[in-house]
């Protein structure tokens, strides 16, 4: 289980929270000059020793189009959860409590960018955890011309990325298959030794995991329609699994 402190921040002033978080440090609770929020680390985080209505501020960066779950535990009463998003402003999220725990669900986001998780103590202090559930549903679709469709997608860096390409259902395509990813840069990267998965009918392929640098990066696929059928359109489904954090209880 990763420990970490984090930046505690007043509870009275919420629309200060993110500009001007303070950390509680020393005896006595003496506050530190304001800091930016900590960055939330994938598998969460362990607070110990958290002081009553404490607010500690976490900062998580996410892709447009990510999906978020978060849920608190503490160790004498349920925490409170908040959302901020890229511009500073409070998502309409209702966190739903029960128990010792929250859960705060429900957000796609709407747009790259920075955002700020707040956990703030229920009350009673003690111990708090928190854990994430992150990941990165893209999609595309590129039509195949002369045997060939270039779909682009998305790569955070770092984490792996799992692709399914779909023929059209009812097209004559045949022979379905990945001729090379392209990095950001244009280059073409390793796929010696990749995983590739072909349904019976050939009409869907899955790629990966694969680890690709982060940013914009295309798959070339190749297949053969049947003479004189309409021009296919193949999809691409990608989904990278940022953090699947152990289950609380």
């Amino acid at each position: 289980m990763h420990t970490a402190s984090a930046t505690a921040v007043r509870p009275s002033s919420p629309s200060l929270l993110v500009v001007a978080a303070l950390l509680a440090i020393g005896a006595g609770g003496i506050l530190a000059q304001p800091g930016e929020p900590t960055a939330l680390p994938l598998r969460g985080v362990t607070l110990s020793q958290q002081a009553p209505h404490q607010t500690s501020a976490f900062r998580i960066e996410l892709p447009q189009g990510a999906r978020l779950v978060l849920k608190a535990r503490g160790s004498a009463s349920a925490p409170s959860l908040e959302l901020l998003g890229p511009d500073g402003a409070s998502l309409a999220l209702e966190p739903v409590s029960r128990g010792r725990m929250t859960t705060l669900r429900g957000l796609t986001a709407g747009a790259s960018g920075s955002y700020t998780v707040l956990l703030t103590d229920g009350g009673l202090g003690g111990q708090l955890v928190l854990r994430t559930r992150t990941s990165w549903p893209g999609r595309s679709s590129a039509p195949l011309l002369d045997g060939l469709a270039t779909l682009p997608l998305f790569s955070p860096g770092g984490l792996p990325v799992r692709l399914s390409v779909r023929a059209p259902k009812g097209s004559l395509v045949s022979g379905l298959t990945l001729l090379a990813l392209l990095g950001p840069d244009g280059e073409a990267l390793p796929t010696g030794g990749l995983a590739l998965r072909r349904s019976r009918d050939g009409h869907l392929l899955r790629i990966g995991p694969v680890l690709l640098p982060a940013g914009s990066a295309q798959a070339l696929l190749g297949a053969v329609p049947a003479p004189g059928t309409p021009v296919p359109e193949l999809e691409l489904h990608e989904r990278v699994r940022f953090s699947r954090s152990a289950r609380l209880r």
